[in-house]
């Protein structure tokens, strides 16, 4: 689940802790595909606090440590933050994995039954889960209905079932799940996930936050730079090129920046699909990326339901409409501004 992934697995600046024996830690170690030599980023959640670090794939091959005594989700990612894969390990587990670069769902992983049966769920549905939303999830219930007694299952629903898309049947599907295949560590984020994707009217002011420009850049969203800002936070698969991007057009030529700020947020996957999507936008307004999608520091304290979503905030962060609708965002602005 893109989102749930994203809070599972989000990147805090902190160094891997150092372990004793091969029982105190776990080791991924394996390939990457067209044998790359370059800096790899990996990070988990090590159940208190989240762990990240930078290690290097030579020749395609790379090795690297850490601990989780209770087991936690393993992301990978390359040095433009795109996702590479995912694995499940504890503490004393020894994995093997086999990346590709054109899927994070093209994948191969031994050592742990855990990891190869996630692995095979994968790489089997890779065409689903690619296409994400109702297909993948589809793929997903039926796993997860038919089994009920595996890990796999609750590690399917918490980092690739979409919630926002059906967080009632998300929620359902977990309560299928037997209560030895449901670690605290990832039922925990789901849950609290969950009830933010469910939420419609959290009352939280917009604080400053920093994000990536497509200048590899950190700016900064400050409501206090305007009397109106406009958070809309979309992906490629939001409709942003046909409703989205021509909404933001259509608002800032009819408004200055001062009197209306507006950041486009990208959730999508990585870096090199968020440039390669907005390209051809000749965007007049601000455009960034996090690299933990909508778990990203700033934009998580909003439980932000669903993708696209629209945020109008006045000048002192307080939230004025919150609103899935593109077309709805532009006419309360276009209102508030003129009845000024």
């Amino acid at each position: 689940m893109k989102h749930i992934t994203a809070k599972v697995c989000l990147v805090a600046l902190s160094v891997f802790a150092v372990a004793c024996g091969d029982e105190e830690r776990f080791r991924l170690s394996g390939s990457i595909e067209g044998a790359p030599s370059m800096n790899l980023v990996v990070s988990y959640h090590d159940g208190e606090s989240y762990r990240h670090a930078i290690t290097a794939a030579r020749e395609g091959s790379f090795e690297v440590f850490g601990r989780a005594p209770s087991g936690a989700v393993v992301e990978i990612r390359d040095y433009e933050h795109r996702l590479l894969g995912r694995t499940y390990a504890a503490d004393g587990d020894d994995i093997e994995l086999k990346l590709s670069r054109r899927s994070s769902n093209a994948i191969e992983a031994s050592g742990t039954a855990t990891a190869s049966e996630w692995a095979a769920f994968l790489s089997a549905n890779s065409d689903s889960l690619d296409a994400g939303g109702r297909t993948a999830n589809a793929a997903i219930a039926a796993f997860v209905g038919a089994h009920p007694q595996s890990i796999v299952s609750t590690l399917l629903l918490t980092v690739n079932f979409d919630a926002s898309v059906d967080p009632a049947g998300a929620d359902s599907l977990m309560q299928l799940i037997e209560p030895s295949a449901r670690p605290a560590a990832l039922t925990e984020a789901f849950n609290y996930q969950l009830s933010r994707m469910v939420a419609e009217n959290a009352t939280t002011r917009v604080l400053p936050f920093r994000y990536l420009d497509r200048r590899d850049s950190l700016r900064v969203l400050r409501p206090g730079d305007a009397r109106i800002t406009l958070l809309a936070v979309d992906n490629n698969r939001s409709g942003r090129s046909d409703s989205i991007v021509p909404m933001l057009r259509r608002l800032r030529r009819g408004h200055g920046a001062s009197e209306l700020a507006i950041v486009e947020f990208s959730v999508d996957a990585d870096t090199i699909e968020w440039k390669r999507n907005t390209r051809t936008d000749t965007a007049t307004w601000h455009q960034g990326w996090g690299a933990a999608g909508l778990a990203s520091r700033g934009i998580d304290r909003l439980g932000l339901p669903s993708v696209p979503f629209f945020v109008v905030c006045d000048s002192a962060g307080t939230q004025l409409l919150r609103t899935r609708s593109a077309a709805k965002a532009r006419a309360y602005i276009t209102q508030l501004l003129t009845d000024r």
